[in-house]
């Protein structure tokens, strides 16, 4: 089975390459030649690669810099994520997202379920 995994070269990236499973031929693009903000890019490094599944492990993670920095966290962690998912129909990949909990205001007294609509605080959320 063939796995791309957007964003390798992260924390998240690095372990999931490190935790991949036998038999399973891991894809890790350098971000250099693998922009998932670049809708051409995207869409010809799922293509060639033609994996089974993508993993977007991509992020704009400075929590605090996205209020000032908003347009570079909505490209990246909202524009980029459809860029990826529509690459991986479009391939026949099935999509794994990871995202962050700070899509939640922290309000719900039970662990959030996963259908569980998003309330962000902020722009990273």
């Amino acid at each position: 089975m063939k796995v791309l995994i957007a964003g390798s070269a992260g924390q998240l990236g690095r372990a999931l390459q490190a935790s991949a499973p036998a038999g399973v031929s891991v894809i890790a693009p350098p971000e250099a030649d693998f922009d998932i903000c670049d809708p051409e890019a995207v869409a010809r490094v799922v293509a060639d690669a033609a994996p089974a599944l993508v993993i977007n492990a991509a992020a704009y993670t400075a929590v605090d810099k996205a209020e000032s920095e908003a347009a570079a966290a909505q490209r990246v962690n909202v524009n980029a994520v459809g860029l990826l998912a529509s690459a991986a129909r479009n391939a026949g990949a099935g999509f794994v997202h990871v995202s962050t909990d700070f899509i939640f205001d922290g309000s719900a007294h039970l662990p959030y379920a996963p259908d569980a609509l998003p309330n962000p605080l902020g722009v990273y959320g």
